[in-house]
């Protein structure tokens, strides 16, 4: 995807009248500038998911933008939350992230959803952004926070399944890994994260706990997506565990979606 370069953020305020400029920006005013430099130049990265005959079947959006001081995602969502613009990044994001994606007819966008996003005044608002496209959107929920630590989250999902979409419980194996979310998310998606994928060729536990989720996510109408999977052997390894889909290097680099 194509994002024009943004401006150098200003480095001075203007009086408004004659345009001279009266200081350096700071504090919540340097990040407030910055912000709008970094919301005028979002772009995301896209990283292909395939399946055992390497056909893909979907993409992960990464966020990233070309304001130097919030290139690192977590810097802007931060960003986002201590100016209280959260609402101002979702809008941005919905105009830009679903285009090229969805001009590729059967693939699936995958997005990832910050915590952040649950505590906005209209709670419902990230599954709105998409809906145009709701058949097409797969919403992941990251284990690094348990679903139960918000009272909400449970109707939320409930919410966003009666709506149409279809939801990833992402990084398993990463942090919190609870199966107890399982039931609250009600994923048709599961993604093993690194940390469980990693060399689980050469780590027998690994191994069987990979089957394991495998058999238990086959049983229950869940599809398994291998992350960071780097090279053959990996691929070969996950691919015998009963691994249903592949992302990482080997498959694809995170990169701007041509069609």
């Amino acid at each position: 995807m194509k994002t024009a370069v943004s401006p150098t953020p200003p480095s001075a305020a203007t009086d408004g009248t004659n345009g001279q400029p009266q200081g350096p920006l700071k504090g919540r005013a340097l990040l407030n500038a910055r912000f709008e430099a970094a919301l005028a130049s979002i772009w995301f990265a896209s990283q292909p998911s395939a399946d055992t005959t390497w056909t893909i079947i979907g993409y992960e959006a990464f966020l990233r933008c070309r304001e130097p001081s919030l290139e690192n995602p977590r810097a802007f969502l931060a960003a986002a939350e201590r100016l209280g613009r959260q609402q101002d990044l979702l809008e941005h994001i919905r105009a830009s992230v679903t285009q090229p994606v969805m001009k590729a007819r059967t693939a699936s966008l995958f997005m990832n959803l910050h915590p952040s996003h649950f505590k906005l005044e209209n709670a419902k608002d990230p599954c709105d952004m998409f809906a145009q496209n709701r058949e097409r959107i797969v919403l992941e929920i990251t284990q690094r926070h348990p679903l139960a630590d918000d009272g909400d989250m449970e109707r939320f999902l409930c919410d966003l399944r009666r709506r149409g979409y279809r939801v990833a419980v992402d990084d398993l194996g990463s942090g919190y890994s609870g199966m107890g979310n399982f039931e609250e998310a009600g994923p048709q998606y599961v993604k093993l994260g690194p940390d469980l994928v990693r060399e689980a060729g050469k780590h027998w536990p690994k191994q069987r706990v990979i089957q394991g989720v495998c058999e238990m996510c086959k049983d229950l109408g869940i599809s398994v997506i291998a992350e960071a999977v780097e090279d053959q052997g990996e691929f070969e390894t996950l691919k015998g565990l009963g691994c249903d889909l592949f992302q990482g290097y080997f498959v694809g680099r995170p990169e701007p979606l041509e069609l």
